[in-house]
């Protein structure tokens, strides 16, 4: 039998149940967020690389960072909105037992 808790789930099975709901299109638009800042930093970084002079060096290193931060930013906000669908989940199903 399988256990409907939301402990036994995957994150791939998380992942899809975020883009359910009315804030599916929110979902969307942090993945396009994820997937442009990703390939901001690989340009910067070969932007960086084929640089001629220490300013652009510089200038590439500075937007790097930037655009990792955000990157990681969110990923972060992306995760924690996970956890909290996980967490209404548990919730739910715990109210689901209480009731008769």
């Amino acid at each position: 039998m399988k256990d409907p808790s939301p402990y036994r789930r995957g994150i791939r099975a998380d992942m899809a149940r975020g883009f359910q709901g009315p804030q599916r299109g929110l979902m969307v638009l942090i993945w396009i967020d994820i997937i442009v800042l990703l390939a901001l930093c690989v340009l910067c970084v070969i932007g960086f690389v084929n640089a001629d002079d220490t300013r652009s060096q510089l200038i590439f290193g500075v937007f790097f960072l930037a655009f990792f931060m955000a990157l990681g930013m969110l990923k972060t906000g992306y995760f924690q909105r996970l956890d909290r669908l996980a967490i209404l989940d548990a919730l739910e199903e715990i109210r689901e037992r209480q009731t008769p």
